[in-house]
């Protein structure tokens, strides 16, 4: 089994933002101490073993025009679970769906997140789900307000200063 050892130093490169420039990994290798394809080796074996599933950018929808979102949580039949949220993780306006267990109060076992740059946006987005997947039992879940809004760090005790307060 692979037991990966990452040096402190990459960990909290790897775990804050990379600026966006021509060479991204320029800076974090020189932060950590190495040659950029040096850094990369180390993030390609990372990503080979699983450890790191990907880097990506995170848009702050917010920023992007997109002030309504809704977590839309959804009862879906056991059997159809695959392939319902297949469905809701293709539409382009949904940025989180995911299996949880139903609860007692909450009887729902798919969530997903839906942004849109105004409610009634949302809300057709919603209706869309609704019709393709043909599940009519789900409740929309208005964001009013964003109080923190940040990546995972992989070292909880270094912050990054990124939380948000944000209208929404």
């Amino acid at each position: 089994m692979f037991s990966p050892t990452i040096p402190d130093d990459l960990l909290d490169a790897i775990s804050r933002d990379i600026e966006p420039t021509e060479e991204p990994f320029a800076a974090v290798a020189a932060s950590c101490g190495m040659e950029q394809e040096e850094l990369l080796q180390q993030l390609r074996t990372l990503l080979e073993k699983g450890v790191v599933r990907r880097f990506g950018a995170i848009l702050n929808h917010y920023a992007a025009g997109m002030s309504a979102n809704a977590m839309v949580v959804w009862r879906v039949p056991e059997p159809d679970v695959e392939r319902v949220g297949r469905i809701i993780a293709s539409f382009d306006a949904v940025t989180h769906c995911y299996e949880r267990p139903p609860l007692p109060d909450l009887p729902y076992n798919l969530y997903s997140m839906v942004h849109a740059a105004s409610w009634q946006e949302c809300e057709a987005t919603i209706r869309q789900i609704s019709q393709q997947t043909g599940i009519t039992d789900y409740l929309p879940l208005r964001s009013l307000r964003e109080f923190k809004k940040s990546s995972v760090s992989l070292r909880p005790e270094v912050g990054r200063g990124d939380a948000a307060s944000s209208e929404g």
